[in-house]
């Protein structure tokens, strides 16, 4: 919750959801449509699921609801936020959709460490791939749009 999820699909999408500064804001999946100008194929789906917590996959809070909406994704982006322990969300997350459906694991699959607009240098320059070393990691900033363009387009080649 609270990774800026939804400030990042208003920045590469023309949609408009709500933004807020505390947790769970985003109560619907939003879906938006990320248009590409140096691919083949122009645009593609990106979608804004609220905040998987842990027991999701039990139906917590409207856990299940939210994981269906995942499962129907060719890629999983997962966005977290670089200030607030970010290998324990990572972790969270990972156990909720091994838990809801193995499969989910196999898929493409990319880490996201979002707010470097507001990390010091240490977190920034972190050697990220001690923590996370089997997953493609961007440091980014959705409010700043710092290496948004870099990230959609390893999305595009994902996707298609």
């Amino acid at each position: 919750p609270n990774a800026g999820k939804s400030t990042l699909i208003s920045r590469l999408t023309r949609a408009h959801p709500e933004i807020a500064e505390y947790p769970f804001t985003t109560k619907q999946p939003c879906l938006g449509i990320v248009e590409l100008k140096s691919h083949d194929r122009e645009r593609f789906v990106i979608a804004d699921i609220p905040g998987i917590i842990e027991g999701a996959h039990r139906g917590k809070g409207m856990g299940l609801d939210f994981l269906r909406h995942i499962s129907r994704t060719k890629v999983i982006l997962l966005l977290l936020d670089i200030l607030d322990n970010p290998e324990v969300a990572y972790n969270t997350l990972l156990k909720e959709l091994s838990q809801y459906d193995e499969s989910l694991l196999k898929r493409p699959r990319i880490v996201a460490l979002n707010k470097i607009d507001s990390a010091d240098e240490t977190l920034i320059n972190k050697d990220w791939r001690e923590h996370f070393p089997d997953e493609e990691i961007h440091l980014i900033s959705a409010v700043a749009s710092d290496g948004l363009s870099k990230l959609v387009s390893r999305l595009a080649e994902l996707v298609f």
